[in-house]
Formats: C-alpha cells, sequence, structure tokens
C-alpha cells in the first residue's frame, strides 16, 4: 500500500470516531492557561532553541522546531501554554525514496501524541483550555489527522499549517501562493483534501509561492534541487511580509477568542472526551 493510499485509509478511520460519553468536569485552577498550541515539527527538522517568547513571555522547549519557533516569536502569546512534540511523541521522519511506511507512521504516532499530550496536560492539571494546533511539512499531516479528535472537545478554536502537503486549489484558509496550487498528496477523491479535514473554528493554511509541497504542480524543478521556498517560512529572506502579517493576524484571533472565553467562563464546565483515552493509548 502506497503512502497516500495508507493516509487516505487513516483519514476515513478518524473520520468515523463517535462520540461516546465524556469525562466528569473538573472545576478549573485559577493558573490554567486560556489556551494551549499543541506544535508539530517537519520532516527531519531538529529541536529548535529553549527560549522564552517576546510577546507574551511563554516559554518553550523548542521542540515545535525553528519554522514554527519564528512563527510564535511574533504572536500574542499572553496567558498561553506551547507544547512542541518532542522525540518520543513524534519522529518526524526524513522524507526521501523508500521511506513512506516511516513517514506514515511517523504522522499517525504524532497525531495520537496530540491527543495525548492534551488529555495528560487535562489529567494532571484539571484546565480545560482552548486549544490552537500548528503544523510544519509533514507536521501538517499530523495536525489534519488529529484535528477531528481534538475538536471533540468544543475547545479548539484555531488550526494553523504550513507547506501543508494535502492543500486544497480551493482552500478557503489559504494564505500566500494563490490558485490553483495544491498540495504534493492532495486527492480530492481519496480524501487527502485540507478543507475536508478542517475542524476547528478558525484555520489558516500558509503556502510560500513555488514550496514544492504545497504549490504543486510547476514547481518540480524546485523539488529536484533543495525545497528552497520550503524551508523559507517566516526567515528574513525571501520572505512574504503581506502573506506573513496576514497568518499572524489569524493566530492573534484565534487567541484572543481563547482569552475572551476563560474570561466569560466559557469552559468552567467542559469535559475531556473520553475518546482521547482510546485514541492515545493512555
Amino acid at each position: 500500500m502506497s503512502l497516500k493510499q495508507k493516509l487516505v485509509a487513516l483519514a476515513a478511520g478518524i473520520a468515523s470516531v463517535t462520540t461516546l460519553t465524556t469525562a466528569p468536569a473538573v472545576a478549573q485552577p485559577v493558573t490554567c492557561p486560556a489556551a494551549v498550541i499543541i506544535a508539530a515539527r517537519g520532516s527531519g527538522e531538529p529541536q529548535a532553541a529553549s527560549l522564552t517568547f517576546p510577546i507574551g513571555r511563554a516559554t518553550t522547549t523548542g521542540w515545535e522546531g525553528g519554522m514554527i519557533q519564528r512563527m510564535l516569536e511574533q504572536v500574542d502569546l499572553r496567558d498561553t501554554l506551547v507544547l512542541g512534540l518532542d522525540d518520543n511523541d513524534y519522529q518526524a521522519s526524513q522524507v526521501g525514496i523508500g521511506s513512506g511506511t516511516d513517514v506514515y507512521e511517523s504522522a499517525v504516532n504524532g497525531a495520537r501524541s496530540v491527543v495525548s499530550r492534551a488529555k495528560q496536560f487535562e489529567d494532571t492539571t484539571g484546565c480545560r483550555p482552548a486549544y490552537v494546533v500548528m503544523g510544519y511539512s509533514q507536521g501538517a499531516a499530523v495536525v489534519h489527522l488529529a484535528e477531528l479528535p481534538m475538536a471533540l472537545s468544543r475547545r479548539l478554536v484555531g488550526s494553523v499549517y504550513l507547506g501543508d502537503p494535502f492543500l486544497a486549489p480551493n482552500d478557503w484558509a489559504r494564505v500566500g501562493a494563490t490558485w490553483p496550487t495544491r498540495g504534493m498528496v492532495y486527492n480530492p477523491v481519496g480524501g487527502l483534501d485540507s478543507t475536508k479535514l478542517y475542524r476547528a473554528e478558525q484555520t489558516v493554511n500558509f503556502c510560500i509561492p513555488r514550496d514544492p509541497v504545497c504549490d504543486w504542480p510547476g514547481n518540480v524543478e524546485s523539488a529536484q534541487h533543495d525545497y528552497d521556498n520550503h524551508v523559507r517560512y517566516f526567515r528574513l529572506d525571501g520572505r512574504d511580509t503581506a502573506a506573513e502579517q496576514e497568518t499572524i493576524a489569524r493566530i492573534n484571533a484565534m487567541l484572543n477568542t481563547a482569552r475572551q472565553r476563560r474570561n466569560a467562563g466559557t469552559y468552567d464546565q467542559s469535559v475531556t472526551p473520553r475518546e482521547w483515552a482510546f485514541i492515545s493509548n493512555r
């Protein structure tokens, strides 16, 4: 079975998840964050630096990877916790000839780990925050597969994609590259279609023009060399400033929604979906 066929089968399986009964509500401690960001780095992307973000003073271990980390340096992270999937959660396997099975297993493990990290956080703290999920490159595949189970909480306020291989030509959330761009593994028949996998309330899908992973076909020559534009997200050289600003604005809107709901007590009686225990195997 090819990587595309495996991903189609997995997407269909996730879409068949049915709602079960939910865990009892737990009173939220005063120190709960308004939002938790769970982020998945790209293929072969190493851990970035541990740092404190300049706006809002959220901290990170760097496991979101450098691409997402550079983006988050421009985001208002007040009352926000950043959780990157580490090597134990998600391998971010290298992509190459014959790597289809490894990449598939890596993406599946990553999607399960998104749910597992959310469940573990809620079990440990009693908090019921809003969630924003983020993925770059292979991490975008992780997030697509994780959106439906995360949405079972009714607290998935946002999803963010960079260099998405599932990007659909008609994707309403797209920023950057224009129609008829599409992702490398986009398949409208098989279900590998970004617009069919979204479940978050708000979404942004940023594709730099001529990034062959999300702006395909037409950029085969870039894929045959070094995928140059695929590694230029939120870099000073070659940046698409207008698209970056739009992406940041949409993320800030997601986090503002989370803060408003926390202040209004919207999620005070929220629950942890029982499905999360099954999906995460924890």
